[in-house]
């Protein structure tokens, strides 16, 4: 992950890569707001689509308007897909809901969302549904004395798709 922040404005690139070839790198920019809420949005890219190809048919980009929440111990997110992308399999209008509760030593989230995260938006007729049950761990690992990496790991639930996914991240 790259990050740029300054006042209230943050951007920044994610990237995905997994052992059977799934790629994916996102833009995104955020501004802060009162209150510790905060509005953006994200490019969702897959690298092994052409970068210039917008269209609905076949297009490599799906963009996510964001509204987040962040407190103390809480946080809540509303996310929805403004554009049809054929390449990258976003068929547009996909909203996804998620809490999340923090305590001492990790956090549990769950999120529930429709089309696009369930992988098949014809079969659900666009009903919500649980797709995103999680705890996170969050640490930072000592290398020397004035250097450490911040580690993630994440065991997530799918119950929508019955699958179960282990995340592990760390940032430089």
């Amino acid at each position: 992950m790259l990050e740029f922040s300054s006042g209230f404005f943050t951007s920044g690139a994610w990237g995905s890569f997994d052992f059977n070839g799934y790629q994916e790198v996102d833009l995104y920019l955020s501004f802060s707001l009162p209150s510790g809420f905060s509005v953006g949005i994200t490019d969702y890219y897959s690298p092994d689509l052409r970068y210039f190809d917008y269209s609905a048919a076949s297009g490599s980009h799906a963009f996510e308007l964001n509204l987040a929440f962040s407190g103390e111990k809480l946080s809540f997110e509303a996310d929805y897909i403004l554009n049809e992308a054929g390449g990258i399999g976003s068929a547009g209008s996909d909203l996804y809901l998620q809490a999340g509760f923090s305590f001492r030593y990790f956090s549990l989230f769950a999120g529930a969302g429709n089309g696009w995260l369930l992988n098949d938006p014809e079969a659900d007729n666009g009903k919500i549904k649980l797709c995103n049950l999680g705890l996170e761990v969050t640490r930072s690992v000592k290398i020397t004395d004035t250097f450490e990496i911040p580690v993630l790991g994440q065991l997530i639930f799918n119950p929508a798709r019955e699958q179960l996914f282990l995340v592990v991240g760390f940032t430089l």
